[in-house]
């Protein structure tokens, strides 16, 4: 019998954003697949990892939701190391059911799924229980309502519930083969949070979209779906980059994994403080332990561009005289306290010149 995991959060509160299942940094590139194919991965089973494309070839056969799935995956450069799909049996669970029951076994930070007809009832179900979680949920849409005015489409929903740990990506209905989803996510799931803007990358084997005319085009983007649009000078990028649910202004991918990163790896180093040391003591040089390992993971996330330099980060936590007698005695610290400025990226630029003869 495996050992039951006792949450992380219940020894070390991190309140950049109150999560509940955490992934490790290991877990943080791995992206599940959940198929109803019962038959291929029972339940009892429940996930299968993959580490190329031939193991699902032979699993699911080349005709299969799965394979074109992990073919959009896989083909995107830098190759991905590691693929999960895992079993969802809809006679007896719903896709959350399934999810939870995935994640019990195996950690994943980006989430997909084989059907591309869910109703809107089941993708808010899954993306409201994702935006409890530590994790992106990636789906694919062609509605032909989606690239017009009207606002009772899955992407204006999404965006009016603010579910912005949702990425929808529009591709046309004829491309039932190809999955721009799975394509986007094996394109930024190799890459280091804080190192990459998921806005005006190329993704191989994935075609422009042909929505037409350009205002139509405007219209998805203005309800955060992501799209890979063609340019005048015939180059097929990504575009926006961003999640689903913004209510005001946009929530940006790459500051999603970056936030997401940073919590990760403070409630790491902080729980090998813990573990290591013979004792933190309860008084001022204890909390300073504390904060200098605050500190150091917020100068690593500096150097790894999802912070800014300036200003510096500053860490602040209280003097132990100020520190409540049932604070102490509960051996509780803090809190501790930081302010950043996250990097963010350069997705639009502006040139003004003035020729003179």
């Amino acid at each position: 019998m495996s050992a039951t995991n006792y949450p992380i959060d219940n020894i070390i509160n991190v309140n950049i954003v109150q999560e509940t299942v955490v992934p490790s940094l290991e877990d943080f590139g791995l992206f599940c697949l959940m198929t109803d194919n019962i038959a291929v991965i029972p339940t009892s089973e429940r996930y299968r990892l993959y580490s190329n494309i031939s193991g699902v070839l032979t699993d699911f056969g080349a005709t299969s939701p799965e394979y074109y799935a992990a073919r959009s995956f896989f083909s995107q450069q830098p190759k991905p190391i590691e693929f999960m799909i895992a079993s969802v049996d809809l006679g007896s669970e719903t896709y959350v059911e399934g999810i939870q029951a995935a994640l019990l076994l195996n950690k994943f930070y980006g989430l997909g799924v084989t059907d591309l007809l869910l109703t809107d009832a089941d993708l808010l179900e899954i993306a409201q229980y994702v935006q409890t979680q530590l994790m992106l949920f990636f789906y694919q849409v062609s509605a032909s309502d989606i690239p017009t005015n009207v606002t009772t489409d899955i992407a204006s929903q999404f965006q009016a519930l603010s579910l912005d740990r949702s990425v929808l990506c529009f591709y046309e209905a004829t491309n039932t083969t190809t999955r721009l989803d799975l394509a986007y996510a094996g394109m930024g799931f190799t890459q280091q949070p804080g190192t990459f803007n998921w806005a005006n990358k190329t993704l191989i084997g994935i075609l422009p979209t042909t929505i037409s005319p350009s205002n139509n085009i405007d219209y998805a983007l203005k309800k955060g779906v992501n799209l890979c649009v063609q340019l005048i000078q015939g180059l097929a990028v990504t575009r926006t980059g961003n999640t689903s649910g913004a209510l005001s202004g946009i929530e940006w991918i790459d500051v999603r994994t970056g936030i997401d990163y940073m919590q990760i790896a403070l409630q790491q180093e902080i729980l090998q403080l813990l573990v290591a040391s013979p004792k933190i003591p309860d008084t001022d040089s204890g909390y300073a332990a504390i904060a200098g390992v605050i500190t150091n993971v917020l100068t690593n996330c500096i150097s790894l561009g999802i912070l800014s330099s300036l200003p510096a980060p500053v860490v602040t936590y209280p003097s132990l005289v100020n520190v409540p007698v049932a604070q102490r005695q509960a051996r509780i610290a803090g809190p501790f306290n930081f302010t950043a400025r996250l990097a963010g990226a350069i997705n639009f630029i502006t040139i003004n010149g003035t020729l003179t003869v």
